[in-house]
């Protein structure tokens, strides 16, 4: 039962110091946590999107939405890094944040592994499907084998930058130029000749048209001579190259994403790392050489 105000509008003791605490306070570490909830549920579901595009058949076709889905892992895979690091400045000693039983700071490096070329078609394969997964690898002119940002140099590379003693290196290309492209090269789908025989044997196929009605063999079509069939010009095999513009990063989101490498490195060096076996899953890089 709530007491009535004294007069003069002032609240009994009590009462004043039950407003002042409790329900703010203590909802913040939950708060704190349901954001990097939030933040590691949009980052899966990218994945799983980008996962889905990769085995599709026609990948020329989806380099563009690719390239976007891979610019929205790059932001959200900071945006998850940093809100685990705030949120662990509110713990009582540095705790891993762990999501399916697993530090999810340790799953990050390794979650676009799979887009790799050998990676992908020994995943493909075991699917039973074709894989050409070296699309965006070709795209990009760089690997993604432990590169979560999706940037030029990935963190093997960036830890020698970040040992002590190392200048600092230059966040963009340029003093000029605020953004960093990244990606952009050309891509074109690579189609292999027919050969003479196959050729030969369509041509060869009978339709109701072909049907032989006639005794007389100079009212018959002649055929080709067999040095001219299954030869055609070598500009026709060439598929027309996939041209998508490459990405633009911020100066700033570079920095914000140097910050993140560093704290994925710093994690790895604390726990271990993690890699990808070659049925996708998760285990220590000691067990998986």
């Amino acid at each position: 039962m709530s007491r009535l105000p004294r007069p003069g509008g002032k609240l009994h003791p009590s009462d004043s110091k039950k407003n002042k605490g409790g329900g703010g306070s203590g909802s913040a570490p939950g708060r704190w946590e349901l954001d990097v909830l939030k933040a590691i549920i949009l980052r899966e579901d990218y994945l799983s999107r980008l996962a889905d595009m990769s085995k599709s058949a026609s990948q020329y076709t989806l380099v563009g939405s690719m390239a976007n889905t891979l610019d929205l892992i790059r932001l959200t895979t900071v945006e998850v890094v940093e809100t685990i690091a705030t949120w662990r400045k509110q713990q009582p000693k540095h705790m891993p944040f762990k999501w399916n039983g697993i530090n999810y700071l340790l799953k990050v490096p390794s979650d676009l592994d799979f887009m790799q070329e050998v990676h992908c078609l020994w995943f493909n394969w075991l699917d039973a499907t074709r894989s050409q997964c070296d699309v965006m690898v070709r795209w990009l002119g760089f690997s993604f084998e432990r590169n979560p940002f999706v940037m030029p140099d990935s963190l093997d590379s960036r830890s020698q930058v970040f040992e002590p003693g190392r200048a600092a290196t230059p966040t963009t290309t340029s003093m000029d130029d605020p953004f960093l492209p990244v990606g952009g090269q050309p891509v074109a789908a690579s189609v292999h000749p027919m050969s003479p025989t196959t050729a030969a044997g369509r041509s060869k196929g009978k339709t109701a048209y072909e049907t032989r009605i006639l005794n007389d063999d100079d009212l018959l079509p002649r055929p080709k001579p067999a040095t001219l069939q299954g030869t055609a010009p070598s500009a026709s095999l060439k598929a027309k190259p996939t041209v998508v513009l490459p990405s633009q990063v911020g100066d700033l989101d570079v920095l914000r994403i140097r910050e993140a490498e560093k704290l994925l490195l710093e994690e790895e060096a604390l726990f271990g790392r993690y890699k990808r076996d070659l049925y996708g899953r998760l285990v220590p890089g000691i067990v998986f050489c």
